[in-house]
């Protein structure tokens, strides 16, 4: 058996290796200096078993006075290192612990430091000692995967730089792109609720003031051809003037067609004042038509319409607005007995609205307050003047109306609408009393479910009861509401739904119910192209009789911008009328082209 020698005889051998290992020792082998103080604490024994046992004291100290990192953190580091753009060649290189064998001699391997630098280390790094039992191949690949690393830094260097550009490029793509969809496809400027139809002023009613739109309310303003206008502080004026020639076919609207080439010019003003707590527009037009060849015509229509809103309170808003309109009927007017179709009468109508909205959490409460003026002048026909005094009256009439918000997209609402007509003449000439009594009830809903889509519906009864027993009672379902839909940029469609009571001066007849659908689409090919098409129909029950009348039209239109200021325009129109009376039947085909000029 070996014996062991005693403490005392080893310390000066120790003492003596120590001192010539400092004297003789390679400067390379200087770092190992920690290290062999360690190897000095431990006891030394002199078996192989005794060595491992102390290079596993030294790893224990190493790992807890510099613990490696974790390999996921380091990993995590390094791709927000690269997301950075820091130069990889400005990272240290991480240190290396050194490894010892059984005979004492490191084994840790340096590799080059121009392979680290290409990527190229191609020496195996000896396997760290671990206290912990390595992991089946089952729980070695349940573990999720573990972020890769830049095998190459001079490569990720060019990948950023690539990335960078690529993505600098894509934004200036796509920076183009939406400049070239709004000079290709730009939204359509909306124009007022009025056109240059005297009876849109009348019949084209919003359930509601709360739905009145301004005149530029849904312009956009990427619509490298809208008017530019002239502003006064806050006021802008778009004035714009539009003429032409229009052919037509059936110049007064009758069963035997007569062709005439009219010159036709229409003079806008739309203005538009938007404060703090309050918005206000005006849009009149005036036009003007006068036959160059056929029947001799010569006939003014024109409108203005103002409308307001002033935020009282952040819960209650004030609403109003004022309107004219004024223009010859046509044959599609009402039948009028003693007037023909060439002799019609000018009619003016007035109107205005006041009302109040209050916002009280979900619930949502208007009044509105309603008047409405119509006179028609006499008509001088071959056989004398035809007075139509009779046809005079006036409407003052009164919305309540209460709706619960479900969501801010869906308003639920019911409205009660209670009024009164007077007319001029108490008791006409043919000995009855007109003037009646009008209640109507009606339930629907506003939506406003994006940008794109926006409205409301209401559907109900009307009626109005005269006060003379002897008329029947003008009443039927009504349908009111407007609704604007743009399924996709450039295209605007708009639907309008309303139901009018109209009066009458034949003997017995109580008056008729007219119901009327508008729509209108629009399609802005390019920047500089607008289509538009126009579709109306409207149908006339007559009270107490079975008599009706029903009249379509249809416009195409096309609008060519040679720039924002002067435009090329032109329209296809078709108009007919059937009717159960006679002789109320006609067709009628038109033609326009002009030019339009604004500023």
């Amino acid at each position: 058996m070996r014996t062991k020698r005693s403490l005392p005889s080893r310390r000066p051998a120790v003492l003596a290796l120590t001192i010539l290992g400092a004297l003789f020792w390679p400067a390379s082998t200087i770092a190992q200096d920690t290290q062999g103080e360690l190897l000095a604490q431990a006891e030394p024994r002199g078996s192989l078993r005794d060595l491992l046992d102390e290079q596993q004291l030294i790893d224990r100290n190493l790992l807890a006075s510099d613990p490696l990192p974790d390999p996921i953190a380091e990993a995590e580091r390094q791709q927000r290192t690269q997301s950075e753009l820091f130069d990889p060649a400005d990272v240290p290189t991480p240190r290396r612990r050194p490894v010892f064998d059984s005979t004492g001699e490191d084994r840790t391997s340096t590799p080059d430091e121009g392979a680290i630098a290409a990527g190229r280390e191609t020496e195996a790094r000896p396997e760290r000692p671990s206290f912990r039992s390595r992991p089946t191949d089952a729980q070695q690949s349940a573990r999720p995967a573990r972020p890769s690393r830049a095998a190459d830094p001079a490569v990720s260097r060019q990948r950023n730089a690539e990335e960078r550009r690529d993505e600098e490029e894509r934004l200036v793509q796509e920076e183009r792109e939406r400049e070239q969809e709004a000079l290709s496809t730009g939204g359509i400027r909306q124009g007022s609720t009025l056109t240059p139809d005297a009876e849109d002023y009348e019949r084209a009613q919003p359930v509601g003031a709360a739905l009145a739109q301004s005149a530029g309310e849904r312009r956009d303003e990427t619509d490298p051809y809208e008017a530019e206008g002239i502003q006064f502080g806050n006021l802008i004026l778009r004035p714009s003037v539009e003429t032409g020639i229009r052919v037509t076919d059936n110049v007064d609207l009758t069963p035997q067609k007569e062709s005439a080439v009219l010159s036709e010019t229409t003079l806008r003003l739309e203005a538009e004042a938007d404060g703090a707590e309050s918005i206000a527009t005006i849009d009149g037009f005036l036009t003007y038509e006068k036959a160059l060849s056929g029947p001799d015509l010569s006939e003014p229509e024109g409108g203005v319409e103002a409308v307001a809103s002033y935020n009282l309170t952040q819960e209650l808003r004030l609403n109003g607005s004022v309107r004219y309109a004024g223009d010859y009927e046509g044959a599609e007017a009402p039948y009028s007995p003693g007037v023909s179709f060439t002799e019609s009468s000018f009619e003016h109508s007035f109107g205005s609205t006041l009302g109040i909205e209050k916002y009280a959490g979900p619930l949502r409460y208007s009044i509105t307050g309603e008047a409405d003026r119509t006179v028609y002048s006499d008509v001088d026909t071959a056989t004398g003047t035809v007075s139509q005094e009779d046809r005079n009256s006036s409407l003052l009439n009164l919305r309540l109306r209460g709706g619960y918000e479900i969501s801010p997209a869906l308003i639920p609402f019911a409205e009660l609408e209670v009024g009164r007509r007077f007319y001029d003449n108490e008791v006409d000439a043919g000995g009855f009393e007109r003037s009646a009594d009008r209640y109507a009830l009606r339930g629907g809903v506003r939506f406003g479910l994006s940008d794109k889509l926006s409205g409301e519906i209401a559907v109900g009864y009307l009626t109005e009861r005269p006060d003379d027993s002897r008329l029947a009672d003008v009443d039927g379902w009504s349908v009111e509401g407007q609704v604007a839909w743009s399924p996709m940029r450039g295209t605007d469609i708009t639907l309008g739904l309303r139901t009018d009571v109209e009066g009458a001066t034949t003997l017995g007849a109580s008056g008729s119910l007219l119901r009327g659908v508008d729509l209108t689409v629009s399609r802005r090919l390019r920047a500089d192209l607008e289509l538009s098409a126009e579709l109306t129909a409207e149908r006339r029950d007559y009270v107490a009789t079975d008599d009706e009348d029903t009249i379509l039209s249809a416009e195409i239109g096309a609008t060519y911008w040679m720039n924002r200021s002067a435009a090329i325009i032109g329209r296809l129109a078709h108009e007919r009328q059937t009717s159960t009376l006679p002789g109320r039947d006609y067709r009628a085909n038109s033609a326009f082209l002009g030019l339009r000029l604004q500023h």
